[in-house]
Formats: structure tokens, sequence, C-alpha cells
């Protein structure tokens, strides 16, 4: 509420998300891709959330900046080519950073929601695994 009175609107929901990158050129129609209906947090401040989302092809990291009005995908990977042992994980104050791959910009992880690299691997293994 106080968020509309400061101009600025809530964070999109899960469902909103998918909608927004089932709309957008991420998605691979032509390869039959679909979208599953969950996904989770990875990481969350007063201002920005980043997302964790599926197909049966793809995660997509997608970052929710609420004060900026934006959505973007932050990473695409491909399922079939993600390694989740061999991800970096480092812990950095109050959020952590994982590395998907080495030659890529990290993504930030909220400390209070994935203390631990196993925290973060079972849950794309969990989105995974959705049908």
């Amino acid at each position: 509420m106080l968020s509309k009175l400061l101009g600025f609107r809530e964070f999109l929901k899960v469902e909103n998300i998918i909608t927004k990158v089932i709309n957008s050129d991420y998605v691979h129609v032509a390869l039959d891709e679909k979208m599953k209906s969950h996904g989770f947090i990875m990481f969350s401040s007063k201002r920005q959330r980043i997302w964790a989302i599926a197909s049966n092809i793809h995660i997509f990291i997608i970052l929710d900046d609420k004060i900026q009005d934006s959505c973007s995908l932050l990473l695409r990977i491909n399922i079939d080519d993600i390694d989740l042992q061999s991800i970096f994980f480092a812990k950095c104050g109050d959020y952590n950073k994982v590395h998907f791959y080495p030659n890529l910009e990290p993504i930030l992880c909220s400390n209070f929601l994935f203390q631990t690299k196993e925290g973060i691997i079972n849950s794309i293994n969990n989105l995974i695994k959705l049908p």
C-alpha cells in the first residue's frame, strides 16, 4: 500500500512474471517450449526481486524492479547444459553470489532465502522436475 502512495508498483507475482516471459521473445514456441507454473525468489530487497522460473527447455532468471517499473531477463540457461554441481556459490555479507557459468556475471541470492549452495541447487532441481 505504501508503495502505491509513493508512486511505486507492488512486486509482480510469479504468475505475472511467467506471463511476461511467455509474451516475450525469450520462449521458443517453434520448439514447443512450455512454461511451468511455478518459480521461486532467489533475491529480495525493498526495491528488487530476482526470480527463477522454468520451461521444459530453459531456466529463466528474471529481475523485477518495482522502482524502475521494469521486468528483465538476467539469464536464460538451457536445462540440458546446466551442471548444478559446478555452480560457484560465494557469501558476500547480506547476500550471496551464484555463478552458473564461469564467464558470466553472478546472480544475487538473499542470505535469508538461501544460506548454502545445496539450498539453491535443491530449489533449481525441484523447479526443473515440476510438470
